[in-house]
């Protein structure tokens, strides 16, 4: 069967046994075109547009373009953009709410549930892991390089942990010091800056603080 209509107003297309107002067995085309669309409605008589827009696709809310929901960017060669019709990453998540812009949530009821898992392929220097900014990118808040370095206000780590300004803390452990060490100092290093730990020993005489 090409066409058939039920006494119900059925409509079937590759099919006489339509169980809903459009059935078709088969495949369904719209022809091209800058601005095709189909709505879809709710129960409550809201909608959403699933629209082509230029060569781009999105999906909009009630018909409104300021209400992009999802949009897929032609250009970049399938970035996908939530919040935003200018991707920038292979997925941009843009928000202006007070509300946190995206969130991942394990509810596994014990305690093998895991959360975000990132992997780059090189483990150098050159690559990050992840990287967080405020202040639209000006400011550097905490950076993972591929080699496991971590910088804290700074980009470039030159240490496992490289924090650029002062640090607060409760404690300090040095898991390295031999057993056999009965005493032990902290110092900084005056031509390096780095703080250094001297065992049975005091701090060399170019260490501007001893601790």
């Amino acid at each position: 069967a090409k066409l058939t209509v039920l006494n119900g107003g059925n409509v079937g297309i590759g099919t006489t046994n339509q169980g809903e107002k459009l059935e078709v067995s088969g495949n369904i085309r719209l022809t091209p075109g800058a601005n095709r669309s189909i709505r879809i409605g709710s129960a409550t008589n809201y909608y959403y547009d699933l629209q082509s827009t230029g060569d781009d696709f999105q999906i909009l809310e009630a018909g409104d373009t300021s209400k992009v929901r999802l949009h897929i960017d032609y250009s970049s060669g399938g970035y996908v953009g939530i919040g935003t019709t200018a991707p920038g990453a292979k997925l941009d998540v843009t928000s202006s709410d007070a509300a946190y812009s995206a969130g991942i949530y394990n509810t596994r009821g014990d305690a093998t549930g895991n959360g975000l898992y990132v992997q780059t392929r090189w483990n150098t220097s050159d690559n990050f892991v992840a990287r967080f900014t405020t202040n639209s990118g000006a400011a550097e808040v905490m950076t993972l390089r591929g080699n496991g370095y971590v910088g804290i206000g700074t980009t470039a780590p030159g240490k496992p942990l490289d924090v650029s300004g002062a640090i607060r803390g409760t404690s300090l452990f040095a898991t390295a010091m031999p057993a056999s060490s009965s005493v032990y100092s902290v110092c900084v290093n005056g031509s390096t800056g780095e703080l250094e730990y001297e065992f049975n020993a005091t701090c060399p005489s170019n260490s501007d603080e001893r601790l």
